[in-house]
């Protein structure tokens, strides 16, 4: 037998290069099943086939900026983020910024993304034509995370090498510095973004290759989540947030010097009410808003 196909040493690609990549989703390529178990008589019902054919993968990544001080400002996830159906913008050597806009049949770009597990000559899978879905979590003094769940079309999986370098970009910034909630300078706990994308993959097709189209993004529900110390009322009063339908903004930056800052803004509407808990006996509330487009409050994520 030859060497083994390691899943430690498995590598994701992208754009010609590798990424650090954790919990990788080791199944790509899949299937849906024909299978008429209501055959008769039993003893000669026909053989299982595969029917249409498709490809999904997941994986997380720390959300690095480009860390370069003097170039473009591009970080290296910028193909995963128009796939997710963002807006990119690229202001040369001085920022590139990720806007959530609404516009999701225009800002689509799909990714060509490769899996494979072992070293050298590993077990080789595409997911070509993906689009996909992207949360963002924060908590103090660890890097943003970037959980990634893509949907694309099929390719026979092969063993083969991926030679391309890795490129990670920049340190990853940690999650301490300027955040506010409306304003308010409060004691965050944690904070989620997720942008809850959907798609109509498996995108049936019977004229398509392997009975599919390529997938595309068919709605966007962007949600900001966080877990806060209850400040007094004269600070803020949640009660009076939802029962008056106010759009609150938040803002976060962190890192510091060229190339390694990254600032997420948004607005958004409470969507429940404030959810009570103790934190370390302490009074605390988890609060979830949700994003409007109507009323201009995207999220913009920036790289300086």
């Amino acid at each position: 037998m030859t060497a083994p196909h390691v899943v430690q040493l498995s590598e994701i690609g992208f754009n010609s290069k590798t990424r650090t990549v954790k919990g990788l989703s080791l199944q790509v390529a899949d299937a849906i099943m024909y299978d008429d178990t209501a055959q008769y008589p039993l003893n000669s019902r026909q053989a299982p086939q595969a029917g249409p054919k498709f490809a999904r993968m997941s994986f997380i990544t720390e959300l690095n900026p480009s860390g370069s001080s003097g170039g473009a400002k591009t970080p290296p996830d910028a193909l995963l983020l128009k796939a997710c159906g963002i807006k990119e913008t690229v202001a040369t050597t001085v920022s590139t910024t990720y806007d959530l806009d609404g516009q999701i049949a225009i800002n689509q770009t799909p990714v060509a993304l490769i899996s494979k597990q072992g070293s050298g000559t590993g077990y080789y899978q595409l997911c070509s034509n993906a689009v996909g879905n992207l949360t963002i979590s924060g908590n103090p003094n660890t890097p943003l995370i970037c959980a990634w769940n893509f949907d694309g079309t099929y390719t026979a999986p092969t063993e083969a090498d991926l030679t391309d370098a890795i490129e990670n970009g920049g340190l990853a910034p940690m999650c301490i510095g300027t955040i506010t909630l409306n304003t308010d300078a409060l004691v965050m706990k944690a904070f989620t973004i997720a942008l809850n994308n959907a798609n109509n993959a498996p995108n049936l097709n019977m004229a398509g290759t392997n009975g599919l189209s390529n997938p595309v993004l068919v709605n966007q529900a962007p949600m900001f989540e966080t877990v806060v110390e209850l400040p007094v009322m004269s600070t803020a009063n949640y009660w009076t947030d939802l029962t008056s339908h106010t759009l609150t903004p938040f803002s976060f930056a962190i890192g510091t010097g060229a190339g390694y800052v990254t600032t997420i803004t948004g607005k958004g509407y409470l969507m429940a009410a404030q959810q009570l808990q103790s934190l370390n006996g302490v009074l605390g509330a988890r609060l979830a808003y949700r994003m409007d487009w109507a009323s201009g409050s995207p999220i913009s994520i920036a790289f300086t």
